[in-house]
């Protein structure tokens, strides 16, 4: 009798909870407020489903409400009525042909003269492998989530609003690896699907995964495999040095916690973004044509060009800035405030045949070479990044000496003089200590 007067209860509240919906008509550019059964109201355009309610939160980052979890819906602003556009606070900002021409050196590019056709190819929403996103929510355990955006489906068992925050970013990164192809006439290719990424709420999450897939590289903060072709990353304030100084903090004087915590926030927001940004710039750059998953390239050029996106757009001094001050701080600290520690054949070595000082140098160095190419030899620098996307995607390593004549047929024979050129135009770069958030924490 107890379960049947349970039942009927479940069943009576499930009506009354489908018969408060307030019927509202759903309208293009219209933002409307989902008040749900289970959960805080969400608020966004409503595109109406068969079964659910599709709304978009911020641009490019959707989430699908049943429509049986939701208890009404309220009209919240209607832009088709208004003259004005509607400000909406997001944490992707399109960025500008102008920017792009002004951060990449290419002011002479016509990016007008680009087709429809190859722009819509990738920009185009992809489609979710549903196969591969429920092994991704098996390996991440019960709490896990999900939402996606247009080019990226996020498994996460953090704070949703940080998820969404770096959902955003990725697509600003997306849409500037696609125009960072075009101005380097790269030939476009769709993705497969969704790119896949994982963003765990501890960095005890973060490990395990990171032991599953044999992937133990010591400090990493993130990373990208090229062969599951998915990223991986957690909330920065849960790693244990960050965590250790917070537990310093608490007996620190007031003032100085309020120093300390300052600095705290600026790095941990900091290194959310330009972590995540790095290594989704390899997930894109492998996915969308720039580098083939299973080519031979050399790491300084795809570790290089990934610390190109890790600026977070927004900082100080420009929009996805040209320069990366963390990494020219760490440039004049390996070699030298005038790289006087860096000899012309250890450059050599380096490029042709990749012989690094230590575990940075692919970043480092890496990130210098690809400043100085797209800055000061943009012709040899496009030949360059179309042969290392036409190499052949089969796991198989190239004769070292066909390497170097490739190399030296496009950017000349790597001397004395052609080292003294890169380093003076790299001391000639102005370093903003205040841009560095090398060592600001921990």
């Amino acid at each position: 009798m107890g379960k049947r007067i349970v039942l009927l209860t479940l069943i009576l509240t499930g009506l009354a909870v489908a018969q408060t919906v307030t019927k509202v008509e759903i309208k293009e550019g219209v933002r409307y407020k989902l008040y749900r059964v289970n959960g805080d109201p969400i608020e966004g355009y409503v595109k109406e489903l068969p079964n659910d309610y599709q709304v978009e939160l911020l641009p490019g980052v959707q989430q699908k409400v049943p429509k049986t979890q939701v208890l009404r819906i309220e009209v919240v602003a209607d832009r088709t009525k208004s003259a004005q556009p509607l400000a909406i606070e997001s944490a992707r900002r399109t960025v500008t042909d102008e920017e792009i021409a002004q951060i990449l050196g290419s002011e002479n590019i016509d990016l007008e003269s680009l087709t429809e056709e190859e722009h819509v190819d990738l920009m185009a929403e992809l489609e979710v492998d549903q196969e591969s996103l429920a092994e991704m929510l098996r390996i991440a355990g019960q709490k896990a989530r999900t939402f996606d955006t247009d080019h990226f489906v996020f498994v996460y068992t953090s704070d949703i609003d940080k998820a969404r925050t770096l959902a955003g970013r990725l697509e600003s990164v997306y849409d500037w690896a696609v125009k960072y192809m075009d101005l380097f006439s790269i030939p476009h290719k769709r993705p497969e699907a969704k790119l896949e990424i994982y963003f765990f709420g501890t960095y005890e999450e973060y490990e395990a995964y990171q032991t599953l897939n044999g992937f133990m590289e010591m400090g990493a903060l993130g990373f990208y495999m090229r062969t599951v072709n998915r990223s991986a990353f957690f909330d920065m304030s849960t790693w244990p040095p960050v965590k250790r100084r917070l537990e310093e903090m608490k007996n620190a004087p007031a003032m100085e916690r309020r120093k300390l915590q300052n600095q705290y926030d600026r790095w941990t927001e900091h290194m959310n973004k330009a972590v995540v940004q790095h290594e989704a710039a390899h997930h894109i750059h492998f996915n969308v044509g720039i580098f083939p998953k299973g080519g031979d390239l050399p790491r300084w050029m795809t570790e290089g060009l990934a610390t190109h996106f890790e600026v977070p757009p927004g900082d100080v001094g420009a929009v996805l800035a040209a320069v990366n001050h963390m990494r020219l701080g760490q440039f004049r600290k390996f070699y030298g405030p005038k790289a006087q520690n860096l000899p012309w054949q250890h450059v050599k070595d380096v490029i042709l045949l990749e012989r690094y000082g230590n575990g940075l140098e692919p970043y480092v160095l890496g990130w210098a070479l690809n400043q100085y190419f797209r800055r000061q030899l943009k012709e040899q620098y496009s030949k360059w990044m179309q042969l290392l996307a036409d190499r052949e995607d089969n796991w198989v390593d190239i004769d070292p000496t066909v390497k170097q004549k490739q190399f030296e047929e496009i950017f000349g024979a790597v001397d004395e003089a052609w080292v003294k050129k890169f380093v003076e135009y790299i001391n000639s770069i102005q370093y903003r200590e205040s841009l560095d958030y090398n060592d600001l924490f921990p």
